[in-house]
């Protein structure tokens, strides 16, 4: 099963991919039967950042730690579990720990 399975299904149910202000068609979850992130894990040259909920209905936390330990170790990277969070880390202060998480990131290699 791919890391990605939940999310093409509902895809595949709405007939789209649906984000704030963006909706990506069906061409998108055709490329995504094609795409392996834990094959393309192995492949990373660049510091990365992973967070997740542990609540993620999605994407459960065994497979984001599946994929992050596919990324090479002599990379800078961090993955971070935010108890109680879902997968859109729709709770405030879930939301406000995701967004800080990121910030750091940003200002530290942008």
């Amino acid at each position: 099963m791919k890391i990605f399975d939940g999310l093409v299904q509902l895809w595949r149910a709405n007939k789209q991919m649906r984000f704030p202000r963006i909706n990506l068609k069906n061409s998108f979850l055709f490329q995504s039967r094609h795409y392996n992130p834990m094959k393309q894990a192995l492949y990373l040259q660049c510091p990365i950042r992973i967070i997740t909920g542990d609540r993620d209905e999605i994407i459960p936390v065994e497979k984001i730690e599946k994929l992050f330990s596919k990324i090479p170790e002599m990379l800078d990277k961090e993955m971070k579990i935010v108890p109680g969070a879902n997968h859109k880390f729709s709770k405030t202060k879930d939301f406000e720990i995701m967004k800080d998480y990121f910030s750091q990131f940003f200002e530290t290699y942008l």
